[in-house]
């Protein structure tokens, strides 16, 4: 089941619900992005902000069936979704895709972050505001580096 809900502003919510078995990331995923992409196509919309929950064990075909339907270069496809881990209530799989989008004003007012030469975020400069998401940093870091964050904050509060 697809939901979508525009507003406020440029943005849009975009959120894909497995029926209540779950899917295996096959066809029910890729049919969901054919729509997810359908409707961010008709409404001019580029991705901002995307996470797929479910078991982790189908992250590599989801990458796959997003790639079949959304294009592999395009300005939807270029950020990685974030993976949550967890299964669906019922079933096995893929539990649902909950995508932020949003407008921009102009064809040139969408900008890809990367670092290191990885896509890592995404900033648009809408009508109403200008929008900026950043994905999954810790694959980027240096492993001695992901916990810190975490360690300061910790030592801080203690």
């Amino acid at each position: 089941m697809l939901w979508v809900h525009s507003g406020p502003g440029d943005l849009s919510f975009i959120t894909w619900s497995a029926d209540g078995d779950g899917s295996d990331g096959e066809g029910g995923v890729r049919r969901a992005y054919e729509e997810i992409g359908e409707r961010l196509d008709a409404a001019n919309l580029v991705i901002l902000s995307e996470r797929v929950f479910g078991d982790v064990s189908t992250a590599a075909s989801v990458v796959e069936n997003r790639a079949a339907a959304l294009g592999e270069n395009t300005d939807n496809a270029i950020i990685p979704p974030t993976h949550i881990e967890g299964a669906p209530c019922v079933g096995n799989g893929v539990a649902g895709i909950h995508v932020i989008a949003a407008r921009p004003s102009t064809i040139d007012s969408v900008e890809t972050i990367d670092w290191g030469g990885a896509p890592c975020g995404r900033r648009i400069v809408g009508d109403d505001a200008s929008y900026l998401a950043l994905s999954d940093l810790a694959r980027l870091l240096p492993a001695e580096m992901r916990t810190r964050p975490s360690d300061e904050t910790r030592e801080a509060l203690l």
